[in-house]
């Protein structure tokens, strides 16, 4: 009882509490656990403050009181709340999960992946913690082996539909179209009214380049009355891929209606309905590149993208001292650098250093792979101008205009960081006369020439050239990609000096009317340089789980050699007696068939080489001699 000692009490003061009953402290806790169990973290949140004030409950409490901030997106204290119950319990799966899970929503992706990894470590049965590191690796686009431990979630629980899902995504991804359609298939037949699947299916067939498919199942989804932002967004692409923009259009308005904190498709919605800013957000730029950064180069050289190119012709016609060697190029900065083909496109010609900027992470990734920047900022352009102090010799802005609409300021930025006698590279798609600047339905700009020579004259830059070229082949629409909707003249039908004559088509949709040639056998695969996550095979030899999960698709698509006997590769020797996993893989047509693995069996034809390699001269029914 409170003692009346007729002076006012400060607010937020309280007496010291009294020594608690253990058993009502614990039916506290177990009501505390039941409301967030029932996903009430509001309701949790007193009891839990009252909990807090009790002695020898401080553990209990704070991971208590982590997981209800968490769930009401509070992460600073629920990152914090999490550091205590580790500090009080260290080495606690479960409050390692939970930590995990909460730096993975703060972006902290290195942190998350090492408290997933401690808890696995802790309990190698938990199939969660499997999950929860699984989750983290594919947030850091480690997809093998998010792949590898999402099996092993899968495989302990092989009813949960959130373990398909997540495996699904997975193999998705990772570019396993077959197995990720396959498994999702089977989660959408068992889980229909599951959140988000009818969209993954949808974006998994979209990414196989089939956008047929993929309208037909996002329209079923939307018929079924699933409303989620994630169907409409898919299916607006998939309308967009096929040619169809104006019938997109209200799709992208109503994704954006449905997700309003969404940036992506609040810009994709106001290029629709040509309600546009002068400029695409910063998080619209970055989580496009983000999801395009690991097919970006594949899919921009399969256009046959000219600008690195045009741009390395343009250094030796104005600097030809260059050219002949007689003097390097640099500083050169490199504006939404994106994955380094501007930089390497110029990297023989360098001599000071060259720095890199762009907004997606998962592009500067891929750039840093290449080993040529001295630099790369994760940084807006403007932003990057305004703090670099340096003077450089060359500035390239490849494809970077064309997702800014008004360019007066960068060309002044551009200006006064450049040195006495410096260039500045850039790249814009042309618009009409008279307009200035204008949003197109793909999602980029377009800016007229004489908007350009008075916004180049305001920033007292001198234009030295002005050229109009085609840029890249537009086969794939806007769908292509971010760079693939703007119209050329380059035909479509262009020979490559590889292949062979046989292979031309008449169109770009066209198959070859040869058959395919038969391919040479080979006793080892070509994927052997595969990197595996160090982890145990399986439960044991002879067993298909001797193979990891995550290689299972590369083991059978990429493989060249399905009918070679696989006693005659030794990794497959390795892999079948139960030790660790090592590179290679040794398959053929006479190994044991994994789950989700049917159409790899199915399609001959992926199991050939492309460009197709000269058949064998061997005499039909002669034995392969083998290596020593």
């Amino acid at each position: 009882m409170q003692m009346d000692t007729g002076f006012p009490m400060a607010p937020g003061s309280l007496p010291p509490a009294a020594p608690a009953d253990a058993g009502l402290a614990e039916r506290l806790l177990d009501r505390a656990r039941l409301l967030l169990q029932g996903r009430r973290p509001l309701e949790a949140l007193p009891m839990l403050d009252r909990l807090d004030r009790l002695p020898g409950l401080e553990g209990a409490v704070a991971i208590l009181r982590a997981e209800a901030l968490f769930g009401l997106a509070r992460l600073e204290e629920a990152a914090a709340a999490a550091d205590t119950a580790i500090a009080e319990g260290p080495g606690d799966p479960h409050r390692l999960q939970l930590r995990a899970r909460i730096r993975l929503a703060r972006g902290e992706r290195p942190g998350a992946i090492d408290d997933a990894a401690a808890a696995v470590m802790a309990v190698p049965s938990d199939p969660g913690a499997k999950a929860v590191l699984g989750a983290a690796l594919l947030e850091d686009r480690r997809f093998d082996e998010a792949v590898y431990f999402l099996g092993k979630a899968f495989r302990a629980d092989p009813a949960n539909p959130m373990s398909q899902a997540r495996l699904g995504q997975a193999f998705m991804l990772a570019g396993r179209h077959e197995a990720a359609a396959e498994i999702m298939a089977h989660c959408e037949l068992h889980a229909p009214a599951m959140p988000g699947i009818a969209a993954l299916r949808a974006q998994n067939a979209l990414l196989a380049g089939d956008a047929a498919l993929a309208a037909t199942l996002a329209g079923a989804a939307l018929a079924r009355g699933v409303a989620e932002a994630s169907v409409h967004s898919t299916l607006a692409h998939a309308l967009v891929a096929a040619g169809r923009l104006m019938d997109a259009a209200p799709h992208f308005t109503a994704a954006a209606r449905l997700a309003p904190q969404d940036h992506y498709l609040a810009h994709l919605a106001a290029a629709a309905s040509g309600t546009a800013s002068d400029r695409a957000t910063d998080g619209y730029v970055a989580a496009l590149f983000d999801g395009y950064a690991p097919r970006f180069e594949g899919a921009l050289l399969s256009l046959g993208y000219r600008v690195p190119g045009l741009f390395r012709r343009a250094v030796e016609r104005l600097l030809p001292a260059v050219a002949a060697g007689e003097a390097r190029l640099g500083p050169v900065l490199d504006l939404g650098c994106g994955t380094g083909l501007v930089g390497v496109a110029l990297s023989d010609l360098l001599g000071d250093p060259l720095v890199g900027v762009d907004l997606s992470r998962g592009m500067l990734e891929q750039a840093a792979a290449k080993g040529l920047y001295a630099e790369l900022r994760l940084a807006e352009i403007g932003a990057a101008l305004r703090q670099d102090t340096g003077a450089h010799a060359l500035i390239a802005a490849g494809d970077v205009f064309c997702y800014l609409g008004r360019l007066e300021e960068v060309l002044d930025l551009c200006r006064q960081r450049l040195a006495p006698g410096g260039l500045l590279l850039f790249s814009v798609e042309r618009g009409p006369q008279g307009s200035a600047w204008q949003l197109g339905q793909s999602g980029r700009y377009a800016h007229a020439p004489d908007y350009l020579e008075t916004c180049l004259a305001a920033a007292g830059l001198a234009a030295l050239e002005w050229r109009e070229e085609d840029i890249r082949l537009d086969a794939g629409g806007a769908g292509a990609g971010p760079d693939g909707g703007r119209p050329c003249r380059r035909p479509l039908r262009w020979r490559s000096p590889r292949a062979p004559a046989w292979r031309l088509a008449k169109d770009a949709t066209a198959r070859p009317s040869r058959p395919w040639p038969r391919a040479r056998r080979s006793r080892r695969c070509h994927c052997c340089c595969e990197p595996q996550p160090r982890a145990t095979a399986g439960p044991g030899p002879g067993s298909i789980w001797a193979l990891p999960w995550h290689n299972w698709a590369g083991w059978w698509r990429r493989c060249r050699i399905w009918n070679a006997p696989r006693t005659n590769c030794p990794s497959w020797r390795s892999r079948m007696s139960g030790s660790v996993p090592s590179p290679g893989c040794g398959v053929n047509r006479n190994a044991p068939q994994p789950p989700f693995a049917r159409h790899w069996r199915a399609t001959r034809a992926m199991f050939r080489p492309w460009p197709p390699s000269r058949p064998s001269r061997r005499k039909p029914g002669a034995s392969p001699k083998r290596r020593r």
